[in-house]
């Protein structure tokens, strides 16, 4: 898959704890084999200490692929 990764500044808490959100942004073209559904899944991890993964199904139809990406 050709996609690509873009990285986001971390974010402070408001409340002055210390603690930051950071997050990240994923691009990527939809191809043919892509109709019906994709699957997504985000996993994050610190350290051994924390782990979290987050799946999502996406359905994806014709209309949002492009004639020439339709005849590939």
């Amino acid at each position: 898959m050709n996609a690509q990764l873009h990285e986001h500044n971390p974010v402070e808490d408001p409340s002055g704890s210390g603690m930051e959100t950071t997050s990240l942004g994923l691009t990527f073209s939809v191809q043919p084999h892509h109709l019906g559904s994709l699957k997504l899944e985000c996993r994050a991890a610190i350290g051994s200490v924390y782990w979290q993964s987050f799946n999502e199904r996406i359905p994806v139809a014709a209309r949002y692929l492009t004639k020439e990406l339709l005849q590939s």
